[in-house]
């Protein structure tokens, strides 16, 4: 099968718009996290019950990735209709108004309610920036992006964790003013990526891409579920893994407790920088079965921390082995995606991904709190640990190609 077209060299600005871009869907969670214990007391001083404000503090945080998995495939259509640009642009906009709405609401259903649109502007933001690394790169040069960006984005998600965290500690309105930074990343975008085909979606000739998606029609769609079981796993530790600690290894610090939490995003970036060396020696599917392996290779180490007698050590190993998993699924499965769907139907493709993310990162605590009632909390990671260890069995299975055929 002959080779795909080489992508011309893009202008450095060009690429850091695509990462900066990636890198606000990141930071729509992970800023607020450190400001919502500091928020319920404020709003429990108010209200007249206190389950009504633990709730809607819940929906604060996840409230926006339900309206990513509900809108995202909805998106991706849009986006093959009318362009990547024109949404992207107002996306941007909305991102600014409702993510820094909590500056001056003061209801806690009015912020959810901001909250909420601000996943929708996170749907389009996410989907549109995965569909133009596709239309812009192609073969491995879009394996090389894909995992710097992949990089990028974990070592961002610390940055801005901390980022949230000082700003929380000044006050718990101030980490939603940081929401404002997608305004100075819309004008770099206008400017670099507006020129590149004024807002029409790019013209890719037709190659071996194209034509993967004729024959592979059902890959597409279970890479899209694959998304979801990484983040089912993925998100049972910062969901989880503090209260674990809290419950075997009391003494811990607080901050000791985020820094491990923040290993398995560092690891993760840094093992997905070197991506392309990976796929130039295994198949996507060997990848895929490789990634899901340590992913829940790490947190069934963690779901044993309990029984050994360093359970910080083990819970420190397991998250750091976690991450190795992580760090190579998560580029391999954006790539893979992009080479077997036909530019056409790229926007749509992208949004399944960008439903299949969001919609784990929401199911994630849902599915693990029955664990938790039963048994323990180290049940939860378990009980991902083994969706895991299935998922990677079955990913041996899988039509994976090898270097030389892509």
């Amino acid at each position: 099968m002959p080779s795909a077209q080489p992508t011309p060299a893009l202008p450095l600005l060009v690429r850091a718009s695509l990462i900066l871009l990636a890198s606000l869907t990141v930071m729509s969670g992970a800023t607020l996290a450190p400001a919502l214990p500091t928020m319920a007391a404020h709003f429990a001083a108010n209200a007249a019950a206190a389950d009504e404000t633990a709730l809607w503090t819940r929906l604060v945080l996840t409230g926006p990735a339900l309206t990513i998995a509900l809108s995202a495939w909805g998106i991706g259509w849009l986006l093959d209709r009318v362009g990547r640009l024109r949404p992207l642009w107002g996306a941007l906009l909305l991102y600014a108004a409702a993510g820094s709405a909590g500056l001056w609401l003061d209801s806690l259903p009015a912020l959810v309610v901001s909250r909420l649109l601000l996943g929708l502007a996170v749907a389009v933001i996410m989907t549109a920036a995965t569909a133009l690394v596709g239309d812009l790169f192609q073969g491995g040069a879009r394996e090389r992006f894909l995992s710097r960006q992949a990089a990028f984005m974990g070592y961002g998600g610390v940055v801005f964790l901390s980022l949230g965290g000082a700003l929380a500690a000044w006050h718990w309105r101030g980490p939603f003013a940081v929401y404002l930074c997608s305004l100075p990343v819309m004008a770099l975008a206008w400017m670099t990526l507006r020129p590149l085909f004024r807002d029409r979606p790019p013209a890719v000739p037709a190659g071996p891409e194209a034509g993967a998606a004729l024959h592979e029609g059902w890959l597409p769609g279970l890479l899209h579920l694959f998304a979801a079981i990484t983040f089912i796993g993925f998100y049972q530790v910062p969901s989880q893994l503090p209260f674990l600690l809290g419950q075997i290894a009391p003494d811990v610090p607080p901050w000791l407790v985020g820094l491990v939490v923040a290993t398995l995003n560092l690891v993760a970036a840094s093992v997905a920088m070197a991506y392309g060396r990976l796929r130039r020696r295994l198949a996507y599917a060997h990848i895929m079965a490789l990634g899901f392996g340590l992913l829940g290779g790490g947190l069934g180490v963690i779901a044993l921390a309990a029984e050994m007698g360093q359970p910080l050590v083990f819970a420190w190993g397991g998250t750091a082995l976690a991450g190795l998993g992580l760090g190579m699924a998560m580029p391999n499965m954006t790539v893979w995606l992009l080479s077997l769907v036909p530019p056409q139907i790229r926007g749509r493709s992208a949004g399944g991904q960008t439903a299949g993310v969001f919609l784990g990162q929401f199911l994630a605590p849902i599915l693990a709190q029955p664990l938790v009632a039963a048994f323990s909390t180290g049940a939860a990671f378990a009980g991902a640990a083994g969706l895991l260890a299935v998922t990677a069995i079955g990913c041996l299975l899988l039509p994976g190609r090898s270097r030389a055929e892509t």
